[in-house]
């Protein structure tokens, strides 16, 4: 439940929410009266249930995949098949950069499969389709993105 503070010129509103484990709050002031501020708080509950009121990573691409192969793939695969995620993480440099997650969309991803296409067989497009939409997918779940850019690339 948001909580509505009176201030010398108005109202503000703060919302509490957990990332990352830790506690965080959204909070927006200017409202000139009550029900102002009584509406957005009920605007900002509503978010907050259907989990649209995320603070998303400011990691980049590159830096949360290997974070996220490290601690929840390679202690579980084989020698071989580490190489292919380390081979994934190196062409998600090439292509991407230092590009932070939120800001990657649906249409750079279809752009970089269709680049990546062009010099690789489509067994190698696919595992490197599949590794990242399965990283993007736990970021997802995990509250750091909002969207999963990967979907539906071809």
């Amino acid at each position: 439940m948001a909580q509505i503070i009176k201030r010398q010129n108005g109202y503000s509103v703060r919302e509490f929410y957990m990332y990352k484990g830790k506690k965080k709050s959204k909070n927006q002031g200017g409202f000139k009266t009550k029900k102002e501020a009584q509406n957005y708080a009920v605007e900002l509950d509503h978010k907050k249930l259907n989990h649209e009121l995320i603070a998303e990573t400011e990691d980049s691409f590159a830096d949360y995949f290997i974070d996220w192969f490290k601690n929840y793939k390679e202690p579980k695969l084989a020698y071989a098949t580490a190489l292919r995620y380390l081979n994934t993480h190196h062409e998600i440099i090439k292509y991407f950069g230092n590009r932070r997650m939120k800001d990657i969309t649906y249409d750079d991803y279809q752009k970089v499969i269709n680049e990546y296409a062009k010099t690789h067989a489509l067994g190698t497009v696919k595992k490197f389709h599949s590794q990242s939409h399965t990283a993007v997918k736990a970021a997802v779940r995990r509250d750091l993105l909002k969207k999963d850019f990967t979907i539906g690339a071809e």
